[in-house]
């Protein structure tokens, strides 16, 4: 009898060090899925500020350059300039009227790309297409 319990005790031991060690490593594995998410995101939040700064130097001479020639063309500066101000004016009130088709949703399907995996069951999979393509299934 004392055999048995014995051979039990070190079963249990034995199956703890593996769920133990099990532990550890799925601890680790998460930890590099973490690294690697925040490697994309900070890689893509660098690249994203970038190309805004240029558009935005873009925007910033392309505007000024519409306004003088606007302003060549009708004989007032403040003619020009307030044509274009009013422009762009306009594009800003479009911007925050359509944020979330424009914004919003694509930065909700970047994310749910990057962190949901997708597996094999066809309802999780269908679901999540259905969120990629914005519907609302």
């Amino acid at each position: 009898m004392r055999f048995a319990s014995e051979e039990t005790t070190n079963r249990l031991r034995e199956l703890f060090s593996e769920a133990k060690h099990y532990y550890a490593l799925e601890k680790h594995y998460l930890s590099l899925q973490g690294a690697e998410i925040l490697t994309i995101l900070l890689s893509r939040a660098a690249i994203w500020a970038i190309i805004i700064m240029l558009a935005a130097l873009f925007f910033l001479f392309g505007c000024l350059t519409l306004a003088f020639w606007f302003s060549s063309l009708l004989g007032s500066n403040i003619a020009g300039f307030g044509i274009v101000t009013g422009a762009t004016l306009l594009g800003i009130l479009l911007l925050i009227l359509r944020r979330k088709a424009w914004i919003e949703e694509p930065i909700a399907r970047f994310m749910v790309q990057l962190l949901v995996e997708k597996h094999d069951d066809p309802d999780l999979a269908a679901e999540l297409d259905a969120m990629e393509k914005g519907g609302d299934e």
